[in-house]
């Protein structure tokens, strides 16, 4: 009898420590309310819209994750997160992220879709909340006026992060996802960097990406008129040439595109300071993309400074943001200025559950005499689980 018991505790004690080696946790987010946008391109139209919407100020999703410890100080972490519409039922498993890691002492080291240097700085140090709801100029999803998002999402790519040592840390990422097919290449390959630092109340983060997308040459076309059926069948005669049953529809001519590469650069720096009563942010983000070419297609020149600080008052988080900066984009070859604010009220209901009410603009000038503009109110309740 003593040596059964003896065994059952060696088994319960074993079973217990693997248990603690690994672990798997499922959790996500589901924000569903009201938004009433308004569009004014050009001061030419306004264009207004009131919708029951998914994610008007936090991006749902669904969330694995978890972790392995290997022992000797090793873990091994995995990240699956998918964007939901509960709306459509549309998914696409992993488009919010989906990576292995190997972490240790060295540091990590990292492996699949993931963050983008300059996502981490936008959705790191954003006050109010890297929210939806149009007017932060650096958003990666938000309505734009602008024509343009400020920071790029996601990249697949191998990255490896260092230990923090002293309030430092850095990391360096590659990207390659490029083929090569009787000498004609396409994709996109890239590389980033980023350092980081805290101290108490302070942090700061700072990155650059660099990526390359090959574009295959398309073949020149030449024009073809239409043709008509003029078979004995054919009883409407009121189209062209006595019938009007069109079997091969009318081409203009295209010329030949040479092949190119798009070339983009994001550089992104943040600093926050927590106040007590306050807490605030300072962003930049510089981004440009040119063709090889030389065409104006394609080409974005965008700049821009956000500050946005939140304030908790009890149960409630005061938060605003204004940001100025401008682009050039496409063939437009002016320089227009960019204006963006945000500000709204968060209510904790519970330790998962939020109430809020968002405001933001966003304008940008197009030329001396056109300017888009867009602005929207939301209401709705977010429930993490």
């Amino acid at each position: 009898m003593k040596k059964l018991l003896i065994a059952t505790a060696a088994l319960a004690m074993v079973a217990g420590t693997v248990q603690a080696q690994s672990s798997v946790a499922v959790s996500g987010r589901l924000d569903m309310g009201f938004s009433d946008k308004s569009l004014n391109a050009n001061a030419a139209a306004d264009t207004k819209s009131k919708t029951i919407v998914d994610s008007p100020m936090y991006s749902n999703f669904l969330r694995f994750s978890g972790s392995e410890d290997l022992g000797g100080g090793l873990k091994a972490n995995f990240y699956l997160e998918t964007a939901l519409t509960p709306s459509t039922g549309v998914y696409a498993l992993g488009d919010r992220g989906r990576w292995v890691e190997l972490a240790g002492s060295f540091g990590t080291l990292r492996a699949g879709s993931q963050n983008t240097i300059s996502r981490d700085v936008w959705v790191g140090f954003s006050q109010t909340g890297s929210i939806n709801i149009v007017g932060d100029l650096n958003s990666s999803t938000a309505e734009d006026a602008g024509g343009a998002t400020g920071v790029a999402g996601f990249e697949t790519a191998l990255k490896y992060t260092t230990p923090v040592m002293n309030g430092l840390s850095a990391s360096v990422a590659m990207q390659v996802a490029t083929t090569d097919t009787n000498g004609v290449k396409s994709g996109t390959d890239g590389s980033s960097f980023g350092v980081g630092y805290t101290a108490g109340k302070f942090k700061a983060l700072a990155g650059r990406s660099t990526s390359t997308t090959q574009s295959a040459s398309v073949a020149a076309v030449a024009a073809r008129a239409a043709l008509f059926w003029t078979g004995a069948l054919v009883t409407d005669t009121a189209g062209v040439g006595g019938t009007n049953t069109v079997i091969q529809a009318a081409t203009a001519a295209s010329a030949l595109v040479p092949a190119y590469e798009t070339k983009t650069n994001i550089t992104a720096v943040s600093a926050s300071y927590d106040f007590g009563v306050a807490a605030a942010s300072l962003t930049y983000v510089d981004k440009d993309a040119k063709r090889s070419d030389a065409t104006l297609t394609g080409l974005v020149d965008r700049k821009s400074t956000t500050l946005s600080v939140q304030a908790p008052i009890g149960k409630a988080v005061l938060f605003g943001g204004y940001g100025i900066g401008s682009q050039i984009t496409n063939n437009n070859g002016y320089k227009g200025d960019l204006t963006g604010a945000q500000f709204g009220v968060k209510y904790n209901m519970s330790k998962r559950t939020q109430a809020y009410l968002a405001n933001g603009t966003v304008e940008h000038q197009l030329s001396a005499t056109t300017k888009n503009k867009h602005s929207e109110t939301a209401v709705g309740i977010v429930h993490l689980f």
